[in-house]
């Protein structure tokens, strides 16, 4: 290996001498200040590159971090809820009345539900309707079997609470779950049977 000294000259180019060889090599000031640019440049693209790579990756941590938050608070609160509807309510054959103490119960329940429905569709530019479609919307169309479930839904449908602008874009939601479900399996429903209504 030889040892290389770069010494200016009076034209403006660079020599450089190699104390083993008896060589000079000439090169343009202008070329080494371009070489270096170029090897600046490249440095430049790879980290960008590189932060680029990161900063996707952060994000799509951050995303399903929501997800997974978001999931689990309202799976939570469905537990919680459902866990304080009585039993006797999950039959084919109960009609119930506003006066039975279940029926508040119930409402909870489909307020609940419409918050799962909101969340997974609305928010976030529906980035999380994979949750509706795979987990709480399957979940919701299976109360719809039972008439007591489907007649405080309806009495919540028909102007007893309100579910705000969004009332007709959830009633479509639960009637399309509703039509989804086997005819002989549907509780009588007057509302999620009659998209006119």
């Amino acid at each position: 290996m030889s040892k290389s000294v770069i010494e200016p000259s009076v034209s403006g180019k660079v020599s450089i001498k190699s104390f083993y060889k008896e060589e000079k090599t000439e090169m343009d000031l202008g070329n080494i200040i371009a070489l270096l640019g170029v090897w600046t440049a490249l440095v430049a693209a790879i980290v960008g590159f590189a932060s680029h790579k990161l900063n996707v990756s952060a994000a799509k941590f951050a995303m399903e971090s929501q997800r997974n938050a978001l999931f689990l608070s309202l799976r939570d609160r469905y537990l919680a809820t459902r866990l304080q509807i009585p039993a006797r309510v999950y039959s084919k054959n109960l009609i119930i009345h506003d006066t039975d103490p279940a029926w508040p119960l119930i409402q909870h329940y489909w307020y609940n539900t419409f918050d799962e429905w909101y969340a997974t569709n609305k928010l976030n530019d529906g980035k999380f309707l994979d949750l509706w479609c795979s987990y709480f919307g399957p979940a919701t169309q299976s109360t719809l079997q039972f008439p007591a479930m489907v007649d405080v839904l309806e009495s919540m449908l028909n102007g007893a609470v309100s579910f705000g602008s969004e009332r007709d874009s959830f009633e479509n939601a639960i009637r399309a779950l509703y039509e989804k479900l086997p005819a002989t399996e549907r509780a009588p429903s007057h509302i999620l049977n009659n998209a006119n209504q």
